[in-house]
């Protein structure tokens, strides 16, 4: 199944549709409830944290890709650095919901949620 990618404005307004899209690209790619769910929330709370802390007049990716093993990868990159002060707390909330937690740059955050 091709991957996922959305590309939004900093505008928390645009996360329902991400929302929206994102649970119905994981129905089409075999997602079972639970992974769909969790997927689901910590993407939009991880887009929430990029465009709270994305340069003015930025954008936030999303990609999302099935890993091969019934399981998913979501990259979460947007132009400036996550907030050191608000990267551990967020973490924690983000590591109960997805398997594997990962800060690939100082602008990519990656999760993965293993089937």
């Amino acid at each position: 199944m091709e991957a996922f990618t959305a590309t939004l404005a900093l505008d928390p307004m645009l996360l329902r549709g991400l929302r929206s899209s994102l649970s119905a690209w994981l129905d089409g790619a075999g997602a079972s409830s639970e992974q769909r769910v969790s997927v689901v929330l910590a993407t939009h709370e991880a887009t929430a944290n990029a465009m709270a802390n994305g340069d003015e007049g930025g954008s936030v990716d999303v990609t999302a890709n099935s890993d091969g093993d019934s399981g998913f990868v979501v990259d979460v990159c947007h132009d400036g650095p996550w907030k050191p002060h608000g990267t551990e707390e967020q973490d924690v909330s983000l590591a109960a919901l997805m398997s594997d937690l990962s800060h690939q740059t100082s602008s990519t955050l990656r999760m993965r949620k293993h089937g």
